[in-house]
């Protein structure tokens, strides 16, 4: 964002640097996760998520909404929870990391971004296998429910393999 000179920030030119380093990655692993059902349960029995703070009376800001979304793959088998937060600002701010129970993928996966039904959510990182993940999570409304909405989701992305971590021969 470019300032008027009479707003009182100074003008200076911006340095921006992107620089290859293909010494730390050679290669990278696909993740490509289809048929998933997250379970976004707001009312009944069993919601899968929990409002901590109500939103303000004037702003309708503020509002803050604890999620353990469980992941079911197509089967009904369960896969992962999305585990984190939701707080209204004007949108809703989602973060959460999605932790695989399936013992094929003993870490997590993080993902930042707004609305919970349909659209996108970026990747954002991960840690064990998924170490640096990057790429996007695909969802849509499968089934509106009286108790909340199962979304299907589609993960796809990418994770830098350390040439540290490959076997030495």
């Amino acid at each position: 964002m470019a300032y008027p000179p009479s707003s009182g920030y100074p003008i200076t030119g911006s340095s921006l640097q992107v620089t290859p380093c293909g010494a730390l990655v050679e290669q990278y692993n696909e993740l490509n996760f289809r048929n998933l059902y997250l379970h976004h349960l707001y009312l009944g029995p069993n919601p899968t998520q929990s409002v901590m703070l109500a939103a303000d009376a004037a702003t309708g800001l503020g509002a803050t909404t604890v999620n353990n979304w469980p992941i079911y793959d197509g089967l009904g088998s369960l896969v992962a929870r999305a585990r984190g937060l939701h707080v209204y600002a004007g949108d809703w701010h989602n973060s959460f990391t999605i932790v695989f129970e399936d013992q094929r993928y003993p870490r997590d996966i993080k993902r930042r971004q707004v609305s919970v039904e349909n659209g996108e959510w970026g990747i954002v990182g991960g840690t064990g296998q998924f170490a640096m993940a990057g790429g996007v999570i695909q969802k849509r409304v499968h089934q509106r429910r009286n108790d909340g909405n199962i979304i299907e989701i589609t993960i796809h992305g990418f994770c830098p393999v350390s040439i540290s971590a490959k076997p030495s021969h």
